[in-house]
């Protein structure tokens, strides 16, 4: 578990995405965690911004202009 999971995940990700997430049995919560902190900090520096933007950049983005392939 991360430090203040929790706290960082309401800052950084969207309310609808976290409260899915939270509810996952703890070896898959890890994983979904650093999968979608990944997802938008690649978004972040595609769009030219530094990781400062990650907070709630969810909110200022239209999900379906991009393709994450995993």
């Amino acid at each position: 578990r991360v430090p203040d999971m929790d706290s960082v995940a309401i800052r950084i990700f969207a309310d609808h995405h976290w409260r899915r997430v939270r509810c996952l049995p703890s070896h898959e919560l890890l994983r979904s965690f650093f999968a979608h902190w990944t997802r938008l900090e690649a978004i972040c520096k595609a769009l030219g911004e530094g990781v400062d933007s990650l907070e709630h950049i969810e909110g200022r983005i239209d999900a379906s202009a991009w393709t994450i392939a995993e």
